[in-house]
């Protein structure tokens, strides 16, 4: 389902999202980038209040984190730019309203099955079967990449090497800045009051790493998005 939004204001925000909550009332939470306006007060308690639905935020400066939504993006733009071609249609509300639907009737290739048949599930079709074939997808996965891995186990005073946001500065700013470890937390670590992120939604014994040796002789360790060393 696609809405139209006029602006980012929380006032062009709020009828999309109450059309989306009408056509979807079993919705329990929405996942969405770092959006300042879907983290307002007035978005997040409007949904809690009155449909119990929660806001769930895929992390700034982790893209893959957000990998299903930046997907449907890149392939609906692309339904969109070859319905232009074909068409000749040049509004672009027009276009993306009319890429929609082909995407809905589209065969998604891990379920087997197309986003029209699961959203609109009849009782013979349980949305389970979709949820068990989507986990066994996730499971093959990071069973595969994660082959490799040993656990790693961060002490206290440990040092490591938190990958810097260079959005916030500019290419001069250095790729890695040394922060301590605070305290392990399992799937994070606790630096400067705040929990660092080694490897989006893995196991502690799922994370991986590799000694590096540093300018002064010391050494350190990497994980696989550079995230702590």
């Amino acid at each position: 389902m696609v809405q139209p939004i006029p602006s980012r204001i929380i006032e062009d925000l709020k009828p999309p999202l109450l059309q989306l909550m009408n056509v979807f009332p079993k919705a329990k939470a929405i996942y969405c980038d770092n959006e300042p306006s879907l983290k307002s007060q007035t978005i997040v308690a409007m949904l809690e209040n009155h449909f119990g639905v929660s806001i769930s935020n895929a992390p700034p400066p982790h893209s893959v984190s957000n990998g299903q939504v930046e997907r449907f993006h890149s392939t609906l733009i692309e339904l969109a730019r070859c319905l232009k071609i074909d068409k000749g249609i040049s509004d672009t509300v027009e276009l993306i309203l009319l890429a929609t639907p082909r995407y809905n009737k589209s065969i998604h290739s891990v379920i087997n099955k197309k986003p029209a048949e699961v959203m609109r599930a009849d009782p013979d079709d349980p949305q389970s079967d979709v949820h068990e074939k989507i986990k066994n997808a996730q499971n093959l996965t990071r069973n595969r990449e994660n082959a490799s891995r040993r656990k790693r186990v961060f002490q206290f005073v440990d040092k490591v090497l938190v990958k810097s946001n260079r959005r916030l500065g500019n290419k001069l700013c250095p790729l890695c800045e040394e922060k301590t470890i605070e305290a392990d937390l399992g799937t994070t670590v606790l630096i400067k009051g705040r929990e660092q992120s080694l490897v989006a939604e893995c196991s502690a014994d799922e994370r991986y790493w590799m000694t590096v040796l540093r300018k002064d002789g010391t050494k350190g360790y990497v994980t696989s998005i550079c995230n702590v060393v």
